[in-house]
């Protein structure tokens, strides 16, 4: 397969930096501000949509909405990981494809049964299941296993293309039958319902969030590239190329979301400049509309740009981001477990927390007391103590990954 010239050549990453610590500590930021959002879920005492502008405050307004950086985070560092996997001479393509098909397959098995009994729902009653984000995450790594055989503008372009188009794919006639039932499972946020009485909600549809990784796949090898000769002057290039990818993206958020296409959701004038611009960015996750994606993924650049200038300010944060799916899946049971123990000392019971769906769309869980929950200043106070209580747990699982 002959180069592609608009884009660097594999190998042009020097395999002596097989990790970029900004990438680390991006990713573990985004996982901290993630576990704020299911402490919220499991904790909160505000039983309506966070981001409802007629009853909603804005600090629980933007307490909700800065979560919304996380996901498109994660999936834009999946690809970028990818890439410098493959460009560092840790894995050769073929590894690296076999690696993604293996372990998406895996995330996606594991959310499905362990991570859902034993973490969500503290039950194996399957009337109700959940594709939440590591069904969207696997599937997604599924097919970025066929596209990095590929030139990195392949991934930029299908990215792109998904990226720009959401709102004509979320909008298409998928017709009747199974095959419009697969391409509905692969593109709406929805619930089916395959055997009576037993749902299935799809909340990461695989393929806008796969055009997400695509884009991180097929961008790292622009931003990544080996620059001019000098590690400082190589870093310089590499913070340009992030900080203009970043004023593109919020310029083109900035224009179609001042156009008002794009996203189901309207943003209109408010009683105070404040809710205006809180309506401005209130845009859409499920599923991720146009500019929705536009001003994540900016910020997603933003950070990366901010580490890669200080990367001593991001050395906390990469202690998580070097064990992201630890992480994962110690947080959500332990979050769940003390929202039971919660239950129980203030209520006498958590029936409503160990039985049913318990999924979360900012409203009153089934069966829950009028006056479940923390306020926001009480979740905020758990979150800081439940976030330090995990690092040595990361932090020596990290080592030990190791080898050290």
């Amino acid at each position: 397969m002959t180069a592609d010239p608009s884009l660097p050549p594999a190998g042009s990453i020097a395999a002596s930096s097989p990790r970029r610590r900004a990438v680390d500590a991006v990713r573990g930021l985004v996982m901290v501000i993630m576990a704020l959002d299911h402490l919220r879920d499991f904790l909160g005492n505000a039983h309506f949509d966070a981001t409802d502008l007629s009853q909603t405050t804005a600090p629980l307004f933007l307490t909700r909405w800065i979560t919304h950086f996380c996901a498109p985070t994660f999936f834009l560092l999946a690809g970028t990981s990818a890439y410098l996997s493959i460009q560092s001479g840790r894995r050769t393509v073929r590894d690296a494809a076999q690696f993604l098909v293996v372990r998406g397959l895996v995330l996606v098995v594991l959310e499905q049964t362990a991570l859902r009994c034993l973490g969500w729902y503290f039950h194996f009653d399957y009337h109700f299941m959940n594709a939440g984000v590591l069904y969207g995450l696997g599937w997604s790594m599924v097919l970025l296993g066929g596209l990095v055989f590929l030139p990195p503008a392949v991934s930029v372009a299908i990215g792109g293309a998904i990226l720009l188009g959401e709102a004509g794919i979320a909008a298409a006639d998928l017709g009747e039958g199974w095959l419009g039932t697969l391409l509905a499972l692969a593109t709406r946020s929805r619930d089916f319902e395959p055997v009576a009485g037993y749902h299935f909600f799809v909340s990461y549809p695989p393929i806008p969030w796969f055009g997400v990784m695509a884009l991180g796949h097929g961008l790292a090898a622009l931003v990544y590239r080996a620059g001019d000769p000098g590690e400082a002057r190589s870093g310089v290039r590499t913070r340009r190329w992030l900080l203009g990818l970043a004023a593109a993206f919020l310029l083109l958020f900035a224009i179609v979301r001042g156009l008002d296409v794009g996203d189901p959701s309207p943003w209109s004038a408010q009683p105070s400049r404040l809710f205006t611009a809180l309506s401005f960015v209130n845009v859409s996750k499920y599923p991720p509309s146009t500019p929705f994606l536009l001003l994540t993924l900016a910020g997603a650049l933003l950070a990366l740009f901010a580490f890669e200038r200080r990367p001593r300010a991001g050395q906390i944060f990469e202690v998580y981001g070097r064990v992201p799916l630890v992480f994962y899946i110690l947080h959500i049971p332990l979050i769940h477990l003390l929202a039971v123990i919660y239950s129980v000392a203030a209520f006498g019971a958590a029936t409503w927390l160990t039985s049913g769906p318990v999924i979360f769309w900012d409203v009153a869980l089934p069966g829950s007391p009028p006056d479940y929950g923390l306020g926001l200043a009480g979740i905020w106070t758990v979150w800081l103590v439940f976030v330090a209580a995990l690092y040595p747990i990361c932090r020596w699982y990290g080592a030990r990954s190791r080898g050290r």
